[in-house]
């Protein structure tokens, strides 16, 4: 399934989707389970992504004031809810620690 990102409801759209930031912030959003950028949720969509950045040890150059700016932005992703998220973030986590303690045996 291809990734399809609908901008138009972004204000400025026809600007910001030429910016570099579109892709960083479509990939972002769909790797977080969000489908749409909403003044409700784009803060959490946020905090989503700094969480998953201290899981995977990621830093982004992503902003909140990136993520307001694309306020409006739709994606054909699954949605996940904040339950669903946390456990794909302890999951991911405990991977990590477990293969950071398999190379401390090595």
């Amino acid at each position: 399934m291809s990734l399809n990102v609908d901008y138009r409801s972004v204000e400025n759209y026809l600007e910001l989707q030429q910016e570099p930031v579109a892709f960083n912030i479509s990939m972002a959003l769909m790797a977080l389970g969000v489908s749409q950028l909403t003044e409700k949720n784009f803060k959490e969509a946020y905090r989503r992504l700094r969480v998953a950045d201290k899981v995977y040890g990621t830093e982004t150059d992503l902003q909140l004031s990136d993520f307001q700016r694309f306020v409006g932005i739709k994606l054909n992703v699954v949605p996940m809810d904040k339950q669903q998220f946390r456990r794909r973030m302890q999951i991911a986590a405990l991977e990590r620690f477990e293969r950071e303690v398999e190379n401390e045996q090595e």
